[in-house]
């Protein structure tokens, strides 16, 4: 009988441990228009291969808020969006680089070491208001140049895309 009792808690354990983790990986389908899709080297995914976002999904992830001037605008502005390493963490991703790229087939690599440096924001409101693709959105990739002398260097205002829509990460 003990061992019976043993087996059978074994059994219902790892069934709980094998839910547990497809509910870890699971990601729910976006409701509303995808404005963001990562591929790649990640362990969360709701479509074939990709993790597709629309805005709400985002946001859900954790707002933060980053007040900085740009190599793009004129003088400080106040973005809102999620740590560029929050979605990476959220979505299990593994990997040294994403590959970003934009509705205007602009592409970009950029180290994770970044992410990882600085406080990356992917942007998705600036002063306010929601970014849309005449405001350089849905998303825009933004670092704290205000706060790190050391991003004036040309390399990060180029890594900063925006009209992103997608990310592979490798």
């Amino acid at each position: 009988m003990r061992l019976i009792v043993t087996l059978l808690f074994g059994l219902v354990f790892t069934m709980a441990a094998s839910v547990s983790a497809d509910a870890l990986t699971a990601l729910k389908k976006p409701s509303g228009r995808v404005i963001l899709s990562v591929t790649g080297e990640i362990k969360r995914t709701n479509a074939d291969g990709r993790a597709d976002f629309d805005r709400a999904m985002l946001e859900a992830i954790g707002m933060v808020e980053l007040k900085t001037m740009t190599p793009f605008t004129e003088g400080s502005t106040v973005f809102r969006g999620i740590l560029a390493r929050d979605l990476l963490s959220y979505l299990g991703a593994t990997g040294s680089q994403v590959e970003a790229a934009a509705i205007d087939l602009y592409e970009v690599t950029i180290p994770i070491e970044d992410f990882e440096q600085f406080d990356v924001l992917i942007a998705l409101e600036a002063d306010g208001k929601k970014l849309r693709v005449r405001d350089h959105g849905p998303t825009w990739i933004i670092y704290p140049w205000s706060q790190h002398e050391e991003l004036g260097k040309e390399i990060y205002s180029r890594r900063s895309i925006w009209q992103m829509n997608t990310i592979n990460i490798q």
